[in-house]
């Protein structure tokens, strides 16, 4: 039998069957962004009263579930979030993983974000809150965070498991800079497909009450993107196609089929043939990937 405890303005404590866990009132999802910025992430550092010290972590925050009258998205939460702390907009931004904080202890979910691409700004905290940001570059984060430590402040374990999501990504400075590049833009990309997307079925849905069809409104320079990519992918498998053909003649070659033999000049021509096959195909889905996104 789940009965409540306790309840404050914030927080409830709960028991479910003699098991106690804690409860947020307002929502039980929290968003956590990891903000990549030309070679630096960003951490926030504000002092927590539960530890009694200033905490060091990437931005953070709670999905807001009646703001502005309708309930937060995630991702909204944390563009939202990353700009009130940091004073940082992400013009892209990519959810990597969803999961519990303390599955024994309260039922608060927190979701990743990467967030590149950005552009500086002021913050906007609220009243009562002070937070310091630290651009810290990568290369030199563990000496920052050895040197936190030192003076006092703790060290938010998340940094590290955001951190590895950026690294699996290229972004957190492995990735040359054109590469992150290439990876803001395919993010900006999806982003307004599925803005289009949930447009075009708030459309349909009005549309439904008038009796008239939307037509769904796509950007031409997306367009020319996605046709792009698509005529290069196809390029790339037409030359892997005919570069597999011709291994096939130079392995009959080397058999005897021809008569052939210059062995070592039909094993080079085979082997040429096997290389530029497999990268024009290779080039042609990175294309497809960066420019259609898929």
């Amino acid at each position: 039998m789940k009965t409540t405890l306790y309840e404050g303005r914030f927080v409830r404590l709960v028991d479910d069957d003699g098991w106690e866990y804690a409860d947020r009132v307002t929502t039980d999802e929290v968003v956590c962004i990891v903000a990549i910025d030309d070679g630096h992430v960003l951490l926030v550092e504000e002092f927590r009263k539960p530890v009694a010290a200033p905490v060091i972590s990437i931005p953070a925050g709670l999905v807001d579930r009646a703001l502005a009258g309708h309930s937060e998205s995630a991702t909204e939460a944390a563009l939202r979030e990353l700009r009130e702390e940091t004073g940082y907009a992400a013009r892209s931004i990519e959810e990597v993983v969803s999961g519990p904080i303390s599955a024994g202890m309260t039922t608060e979910r927190v979701t990743f974000f990467l967030a590149f691409d950005l552009k500086v700004g002021k913050q906007m905290l609220d009243e009562g809150e002070s937070i310091k940001v630290h651009r810290v570059p990568l290369s030199r984060l563990s000496a920052f965070l050895a040197e936190c430590s030192a003076r006092g402040a703790l060290i938010d374990p998340k940094i590290f498991a955001g951190l590895y999501f950026a690294r699996t990504r290229g972004l957190a400075g492995d990735a040359p800079e054109w590469w992150r590049g290439l990876r803001a833009r395919v993010a900006r990309m999806r982003r307004g497909e599925r803005r289009a997307a949930r447009n075009l079925a708030s459309d349909r849905r009005r549309a439904d009450d008038d009796e008239v069809e939307p037509v769904p409104a796509r950007g031409a320079s997306d367009d020319a993107l996605a046709r792009l990519g698509r005529v290069l992918n196809w390029l790339g498998l037409t030359v892997g196609i005919l570069c597999g053909v011709w291994v096939l003649l130079c392995a009959a070659a080397l058999l005897g089929a021809f008569g052939y033999t210059d062995a070592i000049g039909t094993g080079a021509a085979l082997i040429a043939g096997v290389v530029v096959g497999f990268f024009s195909w290779l080039a042609g889905r990175a294309a497809l990937y960066i420019l259609a996104g898929r």
